[in-house]
């Protein structure tokens, strides 16, 4: 099993994200802290661009075993959501 972390607090990028997975509007602190992180993002900041990746592929591989686990749910998950109409 992976390892877990504590929680970090409003004014991270880590905050601001799981406002968006809750289907919250991020709070101000959370906003000006997810734009310095994008601004390093984008900046070339290796640290923060190398962590994001592996973050990313993680993510990626996690879903992949998700879906062949369980092909059905993942489908109509998937169908879900595309029928949403938006993205992020």
């Amino acid at each position: 099993m992976g390892q877990v972390t504590a929680l970090q607090p409003c004014g991270t990028h880590a905050a601001y994200q799981r406002h968006r997975r809750a289907g919250e509007t991020p709070c101000e602190k959370c906003k000006n802290g997810n734009a310095v992180y994008m601004r390093m993002l984008r900046a070339g900041n290796e640290a923060v661009r190398d962590n994001s990746r592996k973050n990313t592929r993680a993510h990626n591989r996690a879903k992949q075993r998700l879906a062949d686990l369980h092909p059905d749910e993942y489908a109509a998950l998937l169908l879900e959501e595309k029928q949403k109409g938006w993205t992020a």
